[in-house]
């Protein structure tokens, strides 16, 4: 299940659950639309990145800001 994208101009994100396992699922719909992916990179969210996502800060900027 695809979670978010994000396209640009040479670059397409993909962000999904289990992105091992959606790997093939992801590969089938390129080869569907003829789309050659020139690279694949997989990446496991950092704690950095999860709590940006649900508050809208850093941990950096969290730690800095008064309570």
């Amino acid at each position: 299940m695809i979670l978010e994208k994000r396209a640009s101009d040479d670059m397409l994100q993909i962000h999904v659950d289990k992105g091992e396992e959606a790997l093939p699922t992801l590969f089938s719909l390129f080869a569907n639309d003829n789309v050659r992916p020139l690279t694949v990179q997989l990446t496991r969210p950092s704690l950095d990145d999860v709590f940006l996502k649900l508050t809208g800060r850093s941990l950096r900027e969290a730690e800095t800001t008064p309570s």
